[in-house]
């Protein structure tokens, strides 16, 4: 993807919210195929604007696909010493993989924008604690955030104003803290192509991720909000996914998790 880096908009209040767009609202197609090695494979079934919104469940990520270990470690304590990092399985695969000392991680298989403030831990080393109580028992000065692959089936003005209120309540928790969003990562040329049918709906479509990226690049006001693009050293020469960062067509292998390490280490401090 190529969307606009650091766009600047003023800041976020209530009268900056995202207005519905014309894209009809619609429940994500469910994805019966089973990632490599998944056992545990969910399908998107609950409408999202139904009287449950905590209670969506995913079929995009699950458990992060690694073949190997990375032989090395990246200390860099002291600048993310009060760092978070909040997002889905990629983000777990990142803890265990990114190797970057200091930082805490509050990530949990299928978070999406809906549920990562529901009554769950992480499985990421905070304990029992949810995100709403982490928030409350710890200060934070950066708090990096990607989420938005497992709500790729919905609209993107439903994404968009979910992930505004999970940025509004990121900031009534931590108000002195940097919110970094890092964009959605590519999908590879294989999974972007899975042809629809009248049976089910490819929802993992590069268009529509760069879609959502552009909204969630116009929450930054380079100020206390910031936008990564997180999609440039992944991608290969047709703007999809590179296939040797990848085995599944959405996780990172190991080698991609040193990448993304070694990006957010030069471009994402702030």
């Amino acid at each position: 993807e190529d969307t606009e880096k650091d766009t600047t908009q003023n800041g976020i209040t209530d009268s900056d919210a995202p207005t519905e767009d014309t894209e009809t609202e619609k429940a994500p197609a469910e994805d019966t195929e089973k990632l490599p090695e998944d056992t545990g494979f969910v399908p998107v079934t609950t409408a999202p604007f139904d009287e449950n919104p905590d209670e969506i469940t995913s079929a995009v990520t699950t458990e992060p696909s690694i073949p190997t270990d990375p032989d090395d470690r990246v200390n860099d304590p002291d600048y993310f010493k009060d760092a978070l990092f909040i997002g889905d399985s990629r983000t777990v695969g990142f803890y265990s993989y990114g190797n970057i000392e200091g930082a805490t991680y509050f990530a949990r298989t299928s978070m999406n924008v809906a549920n990562c403030f529901k009554e769950s831990p992480a499985e990421t080393g905070t304990g029992d604690y949810d995100l709403t109580q982490l928030l409350q028992k710890y200060t934070y000065g950066k708090i990096y955030i990607l989420l938005g692959i497992n709500e790729i089936g919905y609209s993107t003005s439903w994404i968009e104003s979910r992930y505004l209120q999970v940025i509004t309540r990121i900031q009534e928790l931590q108000p002195n803290a940097i919110i970094i969003i890092q964009s959605n990562m590519h999908v590879t040329e294989a999974k972007d192509s899975i042809p629809d049918t009248p049976e089910k709906v490819n929802p993992f479509k590069n268009e529509k991720i760069d879609e959502v990226n552009a909204r969630l690049a116009a929450f930054a006001d380079n100020e206390k909000i910031f936008y990564l693009d997180t999609t440039t050293p992944f991608d290969d020469a047709t703007g999809n996914l590179d296939t040797a960062y990848s085995r599944d067509g959405v996780h990172f292998n190991a080698n991609g998790y040193k990448v993304w390490r070694d990006y957010v280490l030069q471009y994402g401090k702030r």
